[in-house]
């Protein structure tokens, strides 16, 4: 009987939960996994870095933006709050609940919105319609060695009705690929 109710509570709190069904539990981004495909950078073995966290992810077919939580930032990274010489990393959610990303840009503290043009425009593997088809969203950034990473912020859909102003893709002078 016990084990019959716990069953029932679990489906009961699946139904009436707020978070994806990617299977994972998003509240604790240390264990959340994203397949590394697109961009040809490894992350998946990036530790998270309290001191480097991240909140408020917002995604439109031409951008995103994000916020930091407070006292967070990059300089424990070796990083000035301008230096774009992080990793900005995306994943989109498939239809089977799965997470694919990879690198898509450079990114700094003071960048707070990125364009999808290098994703729309097939970077490194990323297919072009990768926003449009997603079933939920997912982004970190990332140190430049593969070692530190932020927490994984996430949207469930796309927001309509908001306008990114976001800068050009800073694939010139920091694609060191």
């Amino acid at each position: 009987m016990k084990s019959i109710l716990k069953k029932l509570w679990k489906l009961i709190k699946s139904i009436f939960s707020d978070k994806q069904d990617s299977g994972q539990d998003q509240s604790d981004t240390t264990k959340f996994k994203v397949q590394n495909c697109y961009g040809g950078f490894k992350f998946e073995n990036a530790v998270e870095d309290p001191a480097a966290q991240i909140q408020n992810l917002t995604v439109t077919l031409k951008g995103m933006k994000y916020g930091w939580k407070a006292g967070s930032s990059l300089k424990g990274w070796g990083l000035a709050d301008t230096d774009a010489g992080a990793l900005a990393v995306f994943a989109v959610k498939g239809a089977d609940g799965v997470y694919r990303g990879g690198k898509f840009d450079w990114i700094s503290k003071s960048r707070t919105t990125r364009s999808f043009e290098n994703i729309h425009g097939g970077y490194k593997g990323w297919p072009k319609n990768s926003i449009e088809t997603a079933k939920g969203y997912a982004f970190a950034i990332v140190a430049d060695g593969g070692k530190k990473r932020t927490n994984w912020i996430f949207a469930d859909k796309l927001s309509k009705g908001v306008e990114i102003r976001c800068g050009k893709p800073l694939t010139d002078k920091y694609d060191k690929d």
